[in-house]
């Protein structure tokens, strides 16, 4: 079983508009949002199973790297184990 971290827009084209007239890139800003969280997500899941990991298996299974994956106007990465 897996867990997601997804950040979804309402009103994106208006955002889009105004960052692009202050010169933002709302794709760019959106993903390094998802990956500091997902960095947040895997050090908390990292701690919380410490105490638990004798074998460090389920450690290994954590995913490390926030892979970020586009719909439309909203992006997600998979997080935890």
């Amino acid at each position: 079983m897996s867990n997601k971290t997804r950040i979804e827009f309402e009103g994106f084209e208006e955002v889009i508009s105004r960052l692009t007239k202050l010169n933002g890139n709302v794709k760019n800003i959106s993903e390094k949002a998802l990956k500091k969280t997902h960095e947040i997500i895997t050090k908390k899941a990292e701690e919380a199973i410490t105490p638990h990991n004798q074998t460090h298996q389920t450690e290994k299974t954590l995913r490390k790297e926030a892979e970020i994956e586009w719909e439309r106007n909203s992006c997600k990465c998979k997080d935890g184990i």
